[in-house]
C-alpha cells in the first residue's frame, strides 16, 4: 500500500528550502536508529517526513527528512549525507555555535551515526554562519554554577570520537574559531580554513586555560608556538593558524570549496580499511616505544596485505582500472 501525505506538501517544503537537509534511509535503518535512540529527556528522538508527495512502500527506500532533538527541542547540529560523505553542520548562530550541551551532544550523536553508515566513507565538519565555533557556551557555564550533567556528553569525548573514528574527518572553516573551536580543527584528520577566519587560544582572559584541547593541539604545535599563543590569548589569522600547524592549510575564502571537494576526491579512492588503519598508524605509532613499534607494524601490515581489499586494491591497480569501491559521481 503506498501513502500520499499531499497535505503537508507545502509546509514541508518551507522546511526543506529553510532549515533541513535531504538524507535517503531504508526503513531498517530507521528501525534501527529509533531502537538505538528512543525517545526521552537526554536522548535524541528521530522526526521523519516524507517529501514532495512521492509515493513510498515499506519495501523501498525513500527520502525523509530527519532532526536530532534533545529534550525536546531541535539539536543545533544539522547531519546530513550526500553519496559516500556525511556533514555535521554546527548550527546555531544565535551562540555563535558555542560548544553547550546540545551542540556537544549533537557532534558526538552525528559522528556515530556516520560511523555506523556503511555508506558513509568521509565526515565534513562544517558550520552555518561568519562562526565555525566561539568555544564554552559561557552562558550555560554560569548558569550550571559548575554542576556536573553526568548523562551529558563531554567536549573530550568528542574530540577523542574524532580521533579514533575509523573514517576521515575533515574540517572545513570559514569563520572564527576560538578555544574549543581550535580544539576540533586540531582533531580533525585534515583541516581547511580561509585565510582570513580569525583563531584563538582566549581562554586566559576568561581566567582558565585550553586545558582539555591542549591534548589535542600540542601535538601538532611546536612548543615555543604553542607557549605564545596559550599565554598571550591572542586572535590571528586561519594563514598564521597554518602557519603553527592548528589547520592543515588556509585558502581564499572564493577556493574552499574546491579544495574540499579536492580532498574528498583523493580520499574516497582509498579504500575503507585502509583509510582507517592509516588513522591508527597516526594515532598509536608515536606513543609507542621504538622497538614494540616495529614489531607492532610489521604484524599490522601483514593483516593489511593479507586482507581482502588489498586483494582488490592490487588487482585493480596490475589490471589499471579502479577499485570496486571507488564511486564514479
Amino acid at each position: 500500500m503506498f501513502f500520499y501525505p499531499r497535505p503537508y506538501l507545502l509546509a514541508l517544503r518551507i522546511i526543506i528550502w529553510r532549515r533541513i537537509k535531504i538524507h535517503y534511509l531504508s526503513l531498517s535503518m530507521v528501525e534501527q536508529y529509533v531502537e538505538r535512540y528512543p525517545t526521552g529527556t537526554t536522548r535524541p528522538a528521530l522526526s521523519l517526513f516524507c517529501l514532495f508527495g512521492v509515493p513510498f512502500s515499506t519495501s523501498k527506500i525513500f527520502p525523509v527528512l530527519w532532526t536530532l532533538s534533545i529534550g525536546g527541542a531541535v539539536s543545533p547540529v544539522v547531519y546530513s549525507v550526500e553519496g559516500n560523505v556525511a556533514t555535521i553542520t554546527l548550527d546555531d548562530k544565535e551562540n555563535r555555535n558555542a560548544l553547550g550541551n546540545a551542540l556537544t551532544a549533537g557532534i558526538y550523536q552525528s559522528l556515530n551515526t556516520a560511523m555506523d553508515d556503511a555508506s558513509v566513507r568521509a565526515i565534513v565538519l562544517t558550520h552555518e554562519g561568519t562562526v565555525f565555533c566561539a568555544g564554552a557556551n559561557l552562558k550555560e557555564r554560569s548558569a550550571q554554577n559548575s554542576d556536573v550533567d553526568e548523562d551529558g556528553v563531554g567536549f573530550d569525548q568528542v574530540l577523542s570520537l574524532i580521533q579514533t573514528c575509523p573514517k576521515p574527518v575533515i574540517a572545513k572553516i570559514s569563520g572564527a574559531a576560538m578555544g574549543g573551536g581550535i580544539g576540533l580543527a586540531c582533531a580533525a584528520d585534515i583541516s581547511i580554513a580561509t585565510e582570513d577566519a580569525k583563531f584563538g587560544f582566549t581562554e586566559v582572559r576568561l581566567g582558565v586555560a585550553p586545558a582539555i584541547i591542549s591534548v589535542v593541539c600540542l601535538s601538532r604545535m611546536r612548543r615555543g608556538e604553542a607557549m605564545e599563543a596559550f599565554l598571550r590569548g591572542n586572535k590571528f589569522s586561519g594563514k598564521e593558524a597554518a602557519n603553527l600547524g592548528i589547520v592543515s592549510r588556509a585558502v581564499h575564502a572564493d577556493d574552499l570549496e574546491t579544495e574540499i571537494q579536492s580532498i574528498l576526491d583523493d580520499v574516497l579512492r582509498g579504500g575503507p580499511m585502509a583509510l582507517a588503519a592509516a588513522k591508527r598508524l597516526i594515532n598509536e605509532i608515536p606513543e609507542k616505544p621504538v622497538d614494540e613499534a616495529f614489531t607492532w607494524a610489521a604484524d599490522f601490515s601483514s593483516a593489511l596485505f593479507n586482507s581482502e581489499e588489498a586483494a582488490e586494491g592490487m588487482a585493480a591497480f596490475l589490471e589499471k582500472r579502479d577499485a570496486r569501491w571507488v564511486i564514479d559521481e
